[in-house]
């Protein structure tokens, strides 16, 4: 009696199952228990305590233990310092009018240091290297401006040089200023708004700009001016204040109308100002200010009303409102296309006027028009479109693994 065919189809698919789940299993345990502490790879030589034998007291070392070696702690830098001429020291970011800067370090190790190398920069300026003293150097008769300096340490034993700065709070701020004498005011000058100086008559619209220029550039520098109106005295009260930028500065004073004189001078910090210089523009006013007239408003009685537009006469027909209309007599409206030939007594084509009006059918638009538009399908007639097709990609699968299983079976029956 022959083997039922169906049924040694389902043992074989039965045996594939277990063999499959028996092979995942294996590999997951494989992958997931962890592995037994003597499987795991070191690259030290086992000790005889971890293989089971008994350390023998009389067997030499076959390596000597020797101490580590000290490393040298690393040279500890010393602290900068810049002093006067006088021996005072100079803040870090302070000013100083002296003739000269003594830059140097404190708490030098002369066994790990063999000299020192100091440079300096002014300004946006180049850097210039100081001449090489004792851990210090000197600034001879400095030009007034901002200071920057550092120091770099030679370091014994061949090591790089150690790079010694200043404690800047500001990453782009001076060390130190240097401010010379008092600054000198080279001259007094007043301007409108614009830049431009004032005229003849020493008079502006509103405002004006009072400024100073000074013959050597002095930084933080700021300036001071009083303005007072008419016959006013100068009392040093409510100044206007501007910071000098490239020898000069300038203030804006807006008052009313009328004429006034003003005085400047400029102040230093940390240092007494200069005495005031007076403007000196005129004998009995520096400037005068006006205002802008305005013209007077009529008052609402004396006010006409505009002329209303008249009516022009028509030379042509009247067109019907119900016929379309007509150009006047003599004349030919403007062809739509410049190529194409005028015509004669017609009215002009929707496309060739220049009013702002609905020009007929579709309003200027240039959609296609009904009879030219093609039916769009509805959301229902897509969705059962797309239901159809699913349907017959189903059934074509299904007929698919039908006739491999009947080719199956006809195979085991013959065997």
């Amino acid at each position: 009696m022959s083997p039922d065919p169906n049924a040694l189809l389902r043992r074989w698919f039965a045996a594939a199952a277990i063999a499959a789940v028996v092979v995942g299993a294996a590999v997951a345990l494989a992958i997931l228990l962890p592995k037994p502490p003597g499987l795991v790879a070191t690259d030290r030589p086992p000790t005889p305590a971890a293989s089971g034998q008994q350390p023998s007291e009389t067997a030499p070392s076959t390596t000597a233990e020797r101490p580590p070696a000290a490393q040298p702690s690393p040279p500890v830098p010393p602290k900068p310092r810049q002093l006067d001429d006088s021996g005072a020291v100079i803040a870090w970011g302070g000013s100083t009018a002296g003739r000269a800067v003594r830059l140097e370090l404190q708490g030098v190790d002369r066994e790990k240091f063999s000299g020192s190398e100091f440079y300096v920069s002014r300004g946006d300026g180049p850097i210039e290297v100081l001449p090489r003293g004792d851990y210090a150097a000197q600034l001879s008769d400095p030009a007034p401006g901002r200071y920057r300096w550092g120091a770099m340490l030679d370091v014994r034993g061949g090591a790089e040089p150690l790079r010694v700065e200043p404690p800047r709070g500001d990453a782009t701020g001076a060390d130190f200023i240097v401010v010379g004498p008092l600054p000198s005011i080279a001259r007094l000058a007043q301007r409108t708004l614009e830049g431009a100086p004032l005229p003849a008559d020493r008079r502006a619209e509103g405002a004006v700009r009072l400024g100073v220029e000074l013959r050597e550039d002095y930084p933080d520098a700021v300036l001071e001016v009083e303005v007072k109106a008419g016959a006013a005295a100068f009392d040093g009260k409510e100044l206007l204040r501007a910071p000098f930028r490239a020898l000069s500065a300038d203030v804006t004073f807006a008052g009313a109308a009328g004429r006034y004189r003003w005085r400047a001078r400029v102040a230093l910090p940390g240092r007494a100002p200069t005495d005031w210089r007076d403007a000196d523009a005129g004998p009995d006013y520096d400037f005068a200010l006006f205002s802008k007239p305005v013209p007077p408003q009529p008052s609402q009685s004396q006010q006409t009303p505009p002329p209303r537009p008249q009516p022009q006469p028509s030379t042509g027909p009247t067109p019907s409102p119900r016929s379309p209309p007509q150009p006047p007599t003599g004349q030919t409206p403007p062809p739509s296309d410049p190529t194409a030939p005028a015509f004669a007594g017609r009215p002009p084509s929707a496309t060739g006027g220049t009013g702002t009006g609905s020009t007929g059918l579709g309003g200027g638009r240039s959609d296609p028009l009904p009879s030219h538009q093609i039916e769009q399908a509805s959301f229902w007639q897509i969705a059962f479109m797309r239901l159809l097709v699913g349907l017959g990609v189903i059934g074509a699968a299904l007929g698919a693994i039908a006739l491999a299983l009947r080719g199956l079976r006809r195979a085991v029956r013959r065997s």
